[in-house]
């Protein structure tokens, strides 16, 4: 039987705000508080090109592969909500890790943390709909 899984969107206003939340959560991973876990940002250039940068630990590069992951289609989904400008770093993992990721992401403009998830696409379905509704709700005034 699986293990429960996460995701954590965040949603950020540049690269940098995701590289930093990023960071947080891979020392929070290196001092032993949390197991391993997937990660990606996706970030729009000042140039209009959309940059996937896909990293793993551990669970494998799920997050990045073509048939299980956030693929070329989800990227430029993700891309066409994040505007000109903006970010977005997605994690999955474990639940029982959950609240050590929400608490080391702490740069995002608007964030989400679903939990209970028994597989994989249920929780990669979900993390893209709700990068969607965080920028819906970002957008209005």
């Amino acid at each position: 039987m699986s293990k429960p899984m996460f995701f954590f969107v965040g949603v950020y206003d540049d690269q940098a705000g995701a590289d930093a939340d990023r960071a947080s959560i891979r020392a929070v991973h290196d001092a032993g508080a949390i197991g391993s876990y997937n990660v990606a940002t996706v970030a729009r250039r000042a140039d209009g090109i959309l940059d996937a940068d896909k990293g793993t630990v551990g669970l494998g590069a799920r997050i990045a592969h073509p048939d299980h992951g956030v693929g070329r289609d989800d990227v430029n989904q993700i891309g066409a909500l994040l505007g000109q400008t903006g970010a977005a770093l997605f994690v999955v993992g474990v639940d029982h890790d959950a609240d050590r990721i929400e608490g080391a992401a702490t740069a995002a403009r608007k964030h989400v943390l679903k939990r209970g998830f028994d597989s994989w696409d249920d929780a990669k379905y979900e993390a893209l709909t709700a990068v969607a509704h965080a920028e819906h709700e970002v957008a209005q005034p």
